[in-house]
């Protein structure tokens, strides 16, 4: 029976399977897939592979610390009398891991969704009682568990959610274990990038919005009510730029869903039906109008000169040639917009493929590239460059062609879309 495990189904395993299994079962995948002409075919199936064999050893380490430490026969107890017996709530039969695991995570979710929490302590109390429960003695169920932790969080804020994301975190010492973390799947790996996105996030500078922090604005991301316009004129700009840098962190901890009806509430107020009537303008003087008259004839006469492909000079054609070829960007990228700037910075529409060259994990290579990325006013990619390396040309190069895969939002001013520069970093890190 094939397991329901993600990393396992891709290999046709179930939960049974051994180090040999997994290997058996890559080995004859390998076999049906062409790594030159499906690179993202080969890649998936070397994280399932990857994925597979961190679990087994994580299961292999509970199982030695189990036996390490095993715990006292429990006296024996009289039998019940024959009442109590019938008056006893039936017990569950099932001995499914996963589905033992998925019934405490229900219950957490549940008390979530109901409790409405607005402390972390008493989510750290609900969580311990999860783990304290009997059913998950069984080391499986207390790895699916775990796992229903992460997907809790990676399906997005909830109430409650910002509160479970750091006792979470705390409780499972996800920040040092990383490599547990990351072998819980794509859910995994969701909340690893927040972690590194929080990190992030409290090292730079707490800018102030129109007198509004970013956790004020966070906060205020979370209620359903409309801002009032100067709120989103002012703050709008703000919160996307967050979005753009913290994107994993912040789909946990906030309702990043309510950002689209922001920018229709934005639109809503720059449109002209909620304007100020202009003021009647006073008639312009008939001087002005003849010389504007005149402007316009003596400019139509100079494009239609200069469009005129018999009678352009042959220097003139070479001299636009030269023009055409200076406009490519050869320096430095300009300066990039902070949080605090003017307008609507570009921001991830589907966050780009990162893959880890697989030579430079072997070799021990990991540091961040800051890549810069041209997005056009349609949305599309121009250039890609380095603006910071990582020290090593596999890193830097998987980073620029990972960050071709990603779509973007672009820019806008003053409600129209613009050509702007969006700094991405990427890190590379052994383990992950």
């Amino acid at each position: 029976m094939t397991s329901s495990v993600p990393f396992l189904r891709y290999l046709d395993l179930d939960e049974d399977a051994d180090e040999r299994a997994v290997r058996r079962a890559y080995a004859q995948r390998l076999k049906t897939v062409d790594q030159e002409a499906d690179p993202a075919g080969f890649q998936a199936l070397r994280e399932a592979y990857e994925t597979s064999m961190r679990w087994l050893q994580w299961r292999l380490q509970q199982q030695a610390e189990d036996h390490e430490q095993p715990e006292p026969a429990p006296a024996p107890l009289p039998a019940p009398e024959p009442e109590a017996v019938a008056a006893a709530e039936p017990i569950a039969t099932s001995h499914d891991p996963r589905a033992i695991a998925e019934v405490l995570r229900a219950e957490l979710a549940q008390a979530l969704h109901e409790r409405h929490f607005t402390k972390a302590a008493p989510v750290r109390e609900c969580l311990q009682q999860a783990l304290d429960d009997p059913r998950l003695i069984d080391m499986d169920a207390r790895f699916f568990f775990e796992w229903g932790v992460t997907a809790i969080l990676a399906s997005g804020w909830q109430p409650g959610h910002e509160l479970l994301f750091e006792v979470a975190v705390e409780t499972f010492d996800w920040r040092h274990d990383r490599a547990r973390l990351l072998s819980l799947g794509r859910e995994g790996q969701v909340v690893d990038s927040a972690i590194v996105e929080l990190e992030a996030f409290g090292s730079r500078e707490a800018p102030i919005y129109n007198g509004a922090s970013r956790e004020q604005l966070i906060q205020r991301l979370r209620e359903s009510e409309r801002p009032d316009d100067q709120v989103l004129a002012v703050c709008l700009p703000a919160v996307e730029h967050m979005v753009s840098l913290y994107p994993h962190w912040l789909h946990i901890v906030t309702n990043t869903r309510n950002l689209e009806r922001w920018r229709e509430w934005a639109r809503e107020a720059a449109s002209p039906a909620r304007r100020r009537p202009a003021a009647p303008s006073k008639p312009e003087p008939l001087g002005r109008k003849i010389a504007l008259a005149v402007l316009f004839i003596v400019g139509l006469c100079v494009l239609l000169w200069w469009t005129a492909p018999d009678d352009k000079p042959a220097a003139t054609v070479a001299q636009a040639r030269s023009r055409a070829a200076s406009e490519i960007p050869t320096g430095p990228p300009p300066k990039f917009a902070d949080e605090g700037a003017v307008g609507s910075p570009a921001i991830y529409l589907t966050p780009p493929r990162i893959l880890y060259p697989a030579q430079a994990k072997r070799e021990g290579q990991q540091g961040q590239v800051i890549v810069g990325v041209l997005v056009r006013k349609n949305g599309d990619i121009g250039e890609v460059r380095v603006v910071q390396g990582s020290g090593y040309a596999l890193l830097d190069e998987a980073a620029v062609r990972g960050m071709r895969t990603a779509s973007f939002q672009p820019a806008r001013i003053e409600g129209q879309n613009v050509d702007a520069w969006f700094k991405a970093p990427v890190n590379f890190r052994l383990g992950s």
